[in-house]
């Protein structure tokens, strides 16, 4: 069975055209030819495709191969310095030391991000030596101060890059009363709410307090 490889970048990856699986077996080995292109480009995802083109019931194969540049730089990262959680995105900028030769992925890990954890990706243009990204970044509704979020840039064999932004909370420690703006003597046990704009990760006693019990009375406490 003759199968015919390709690579979709030569620059990277050089297999031979074909390869011969004897009558009988189940596979064929060939060489793997990793080219040294001198190109700061990063590391580069080749795909390698086999088919029999005369087999029509055969389908083809792909796989990919990652080829890691042995030419180095040194990455940056910048973010602002604060942010409000309820901004929605916090925009950056990652830079590396030297101008690109080709598009190079770089791989940014997200830590204290909410709704958002692991990583993400962003490309560098070939002929750049920056790229702005943002990173979703949604409201919690909790009530647990600022915190800190931290992105790492990096790209296999080079220096990586850290920033930190420092995250506020929107949720404002205000208490919400609702209660009826009217009633009559003869209504007897009326209902009213407490509320908090936000969540606590433990139970809250809300002390209350009429001015004129007189006129009306409420619970001592309540429990959110």
């Amino acid at each position: 069975l003759i199968v015919r490889l390709r690579s979709d970048d030569p620059s990277e990856l050089i297999v031979p055209e074909s390869v011969v699986i004897p009558a009988g077996a189940f596979s064929a080995s060939f060489d793997l030819i990793i080219q040294e292109d001198a190109m700061l480009d990063g590391t580069q995802s080749v795909t390698l495709a086999a088919s029999v083109p005369e087999e029509a019931d055969l389908k083809a194969g792909k796989t990919v191969i990652r080829v890691t540049d042995n030419e180095t730089a040194v990455l940056t990262l910048s973010l602002p310095e604060t942010a409000d959680e309820g901004d929605g995105v916090i925009a950056g900028t990652v830079a590396m030391s030297e101008i690109a030769d080709e598009d190079v992925v770089v791989s940014l890990d997200l830590q204290g991000f909410e709704n958002f954890t692991g990583s993400m990706t962003v490309v560098i243009p070939g002929g750049e030596t920056f790229s702005e990204f943002a990173v979703p970044f949604s409201d919690d509704l909790e009530f647990d101060g600022s915190k800190t979020a931290t992105i790492t840039a990096s790209v296999e064999n080079w220096a990586s890059g850290t920033a930190s932004v420092s995250v506020s909370d929107n949720e404002i420690p205000e208490l919400l009363i609702t209660i009826p703006e009217n009633a009559a003597e003869t209504d007897g046990v009326l209902s009213g709410t407490v509320s908090i704009p936000g969540t606590f990760p433990r139970d809250v006693t809300v002390t209350l307090f009429s001015d004129d019990t007189s006129e009306v009375t409420v619970p001592e406490s309540v429990l959110i």
